[in-house]
């Protein structure tokens, strides 16, 4: 009977897999055999544990690899804790709200954002602009600038409201914060402008024979200035001066004076005697405002002269006005050496219309 089992069992075997695994519950016994029959390595058909892998790296989620291997991916165990949703993520992700880029003020419960918000890259104190890409960066403008604009009402409204100043009617400073005197005393009808102006005291005065000429007398003279005076504004100005003068003691008498232009030989005009200041009482000022030197006579090259200057040369001896020119200013006397002489001279333009 026992040959018949045996026979019996072989036969058996042969119809199955030729090889069996090899169960031990020895810790990392290496196990060979049927892979397919790998779940019966316990009475429950489950693999009770622990699989130990090699090459792998710890604390990582399993994945099966493109060959079927089971290894670890990159995804850590701290990483997969974070789903720990309590329905599908997709549909709580699906029920909430979509919220506008221009309602990004729900920042918090508050329906406020509670800032501050920092920025990098940007430049302090300076006004936010949005530029050309859409960025929020900052402007030139600083915010000093900004509070320029402390106004009580539109800005645009009070500028508008301000009156219109023609061009024509500004001053045009030029750069040295002066008058272009050419293009605003005439357009202006501004009728008086100061040409020169100076203080004098000679304590000596010479003392010459006759009146001055144009033949280079000036040289004989006492000499007081050469001033260049800036060019006429008008072909019909008025060249007028004044004088006020002071007796200083009883031996100070005024003298005459004597003008000169262009040159120290060209003649204009001279003083009558004592015209300087008059032989009166001493510290009594003497004044004579606004007498005429010349007058250009609808030309810069053409001029008379006029009030009580002595006329010596002709027209044709004057220079041009219409650029800068020359004064020369004297004093003489005939008989007596006067002494002490103080006074105050000023030169001016009256502008023709």
């Amino acid at each position: 009977m026992k040959p018949l089992l045996l026979i019996a069992a072989l036969l058996a075997i042969n119809g199955y897999a030729q090889t069996f695994p090899m169960l031990s519950t020895t810790t990392n016994r290496t196990v060979t055999g049927g892979v397919t029959n790998l779940a019966l390595l316990n009475g429950t058909n489950t693999f009770s544990g622990p699989m130990r892998l090699t090459g792998v790296t710890a604390s990582r989620v399993p994945v099966i690899d493109a060959n079927g291997n089971l290894t670890n991916s990159t995804v850590t165990d701290t990483t997969l804790g974070y789903l720990d949703a309590t329905s599908s993520v997709q549909t709580q992700l699906n029920n909430k709200p979509t919220v506008a880029l221009t309602n990004l003020a729900l920042l918090n419960g508050t329906n406020t954002f509670s800032g501050p918000m920092r920025f990098t890259g940007v430049t302090a104190s300076r006004v936010p602009v949005i530029d050309a890409n859409g960025n929020l960066t900052n402007s030139t403008v600083t915010d000093t600038t900004l509070g320029y604009l402390d106004a009580t009402s539109s800005v645009q409204t009070q500028l508008n409201n301000k009156p219109t100043v023609a061009l024509t009617n500004l001053a045009l400073l030029n750069g040295t914060n002066q008058f272009e005197a050419a293009k605003f005393f005439t357009v202006n009808k501004i009728g008086t402008r100061l040409l020169f102006a100076t203080n004098v005291y000679i304590p000596t005065i010479a003392v010459v024979v006759g009146d001055k000429t144009n033949n280079g007398d000036y040289e004989n003279v006492t000499k007081l200035f050469k001033v260049t005076m800036p060019p006429l504004l008008s072909t019909s100005s008025t060249v007028v001066y004044s004088v006020s003068s002071i007796r200083t003691n009883a031996n100070s008498v005024g003298p005459q004076y004597v003008f000169y232009v262009g040159s120290n030989t060209n003649f204009l005009a001279n003083g009558a005697a004592g015209s300087g200041g008059s032989g009166t009482s001493v510290g009594k000022i003497v004044t004579a405002p606004n007498t005429v030197l010349f007058q250009n006579w609808n030309s810069y090259t053409n001029q008379v002269q006029g009030g009580s200057a002595v006329l010596i040369n002709n027209a044709s001896s004057f220079v041009d006005t219409s650029s800068s020119w020359e004064l020369f200013m004297g004093f003489y006397v005939f008989t007596t050496a006067y002494t002490n002489h103080n006074a105050t001279y000023s030169f001016y333009e009256v502008l023709g219309q």
